[in-house]
């Protein structure tokens, strides 16, 4: 029988051979759990196995009822109906549809279309690599309503670094503080990667932590290095593009110019130029005037303590990070008096 329906039945008195007395039906008493009985038709709004006793003049007997989906309702449930995935994963979605009782009915895939402005979608399988919050709407055949799901999707695995920088052009002596930033495989941002990133610098640069610069003008390139995380680390399995252990690089271009502390970066400071006060241009850190302090710089090492900048021209610069292309316009001159 199906949910809501009434059954009618029909009970008979038996002598103890077993042979047919009469019909006792409109004196027996009809009831089972779960069921609602009305004299002797009796029906249940939930499928599942019922028995109703009859009971009449001390005498008892059961029947067994099964109870199946009533007529269907012109809607039903997508599921999931919120779910959150990794970009490039795929979720796959079931539409339900229930009796008027709320009992399934069964999958109705077959009879629905799932569409979505912004994901992919092949039958009932939905992906996307985009990051955000999505809507896929199911829309069924027969006169059913249609439903909705909404599906967010986070960023995948780390797949490249990119390093990034307030500025592209120091002074010998400083340093610029790098950013890494983890990507996915498709380029949505996974987040700040700088301190599990190793930073090294060519010649005449050097770096500590995520700090690069040189005593020594010129072109420096830093390159981050990152491993990729285990899979264990991972909120769930999925495929990636670079595997766990591997190391993913990225590289940026710094530009050094040169100050009045560089040697040979003062024309005036010139070693064996008579003009210069103070014999300067010797080379050795102990002389005096405008010249002393030029044999103290070392590659790599930061200026020396109590250095002070009296007076200084300054350039134009403009570097293009990421491209492999720097240009540098004008001169720069600068001069360094020790402080006392």
């Amino acid at each position: 029988m199906n949910a809501g329906q009434e059954r009618a039945l029909k009970a008979t008195s038996y002598d103890e051979h077993d042979n047919p007395i009469a019909d006792v039906t409109d004196v027996t008493t009809f009831a089972g759990p779960g069921m609602t009985c009305n004299a002797n038709r009796c029906s249940a709004t939930k499928t599942g196995e019922y028995t109703v006793t009859g009971t009449h003049d001390g005498l008892t007997d059961d029947i067994d009822l099964t109870v199946t989906p009533g007529h269907v309702a012109r809607q039903f449930v997508l599921s999931p109906a919120a779910t959150t995935i990794s970009a490039g994963e795929t979720v796959e979605f079931t539409a339900t549809a229930y009796d008027v009782y709320g009992n399934v009915v069964g999958d109705i895939n077959h009879l629905a279309t799932f569409t979505s402005p912004d994901m992919t979608c092949e039958a009932n399988r939905c992906t996307s690599t985009e990051t955000g919050a999505h809507v896929v709407t199911v829309s069924a055949v027969n006169g059913f309503a249609d439903s909705t799901a909404l599906v967010f999707v986070t960023p995948g695995p780390t797949d490249q670094i990119v390093l990034s920088t307030d500025t592209t052009t120091i002074d010998t002596g400083q340093t610029a503080e790098l950013t890494a930033t983890a990507f996915d495989e498709y380029g949505n941002e996974v987040g700040d990667v700088t301190e599990s990133t190793t930073f090294t610098s060519t010649a005449p640069g050097t770096c500590r932590a995520n700090a690069c610069g040189s005593t020594q003008p010129g072109t420096m390139t830093v390159t981050g290095s990152y491993v990729i995380p285990s899979r264990a680390t991972l909120a769930r399995p999925v495929a990636l593009a670079a595997a766990p252990g591997d190391i993913v690089t990225a590289t940026a271009t710094l530009t050094v110019r040169a100050t009045g502390n560089d040697p040979g970066n003062d024309p005036g400071n010139d070693p064996g130029t008579d003009d210069n006060a103070g014999g300067g241009g010797s080379g050795d850190p102990t002389a005096t005037g405008e010249g002393a302090g030029r044999g103290d710089s070392v590659p790599g090492a930061l200026p020396v303590t109590g250095a002070e900048v009296t007076w200084w021209q300054a350039a134009t610069g403009i570097l293009l990070l990421f491209t492999g292309a720097a240009v540098l316009v004008g001169t720069r001159r600068r001069r360094v008096v020790p402080t006392p």
